[in-house]
């Protein structure tokens, strides 16, 4: 693992634990905020995997998960309020 492998590693992770409380709270933020950040987050993947970055990579699908996970969220909301 390079050193820049360990920082972004170390980096998303914290992402990731940063988007844990919108993810199990209350608060979401808007559907469009999540399907662009999840989106652009892929992309990034594919990058850092074609740059050998294999534990950025798997840390930043996760982070791009858990994005996909919010905006499922607010779309299963919303199709709540409409019944």
């Amino acid at each position: 693992m390079s050193w820049q492998d360990l920082v972004l590693t170390v980096g998303q992770l914290i992402f990731v634990l940063a988007l844990l409380p919108s993810i199990l709270g209350p608060d979401k933020p808007a559907i469009g905020t999540s399907l662009i950040t999840a989106t652009v987050l892929v992309i990034f993947a594919a990058v850092d995997l074609t740059l050998n970055l294999i534990f950025t990579s798997v840390v930043v699908s996760i982070t791009a998960v858990g994005w996909f996970v919010l905006a499922f969220q607010v779309s299963l909301r919303r199709s709540g309020k409409r019944e």
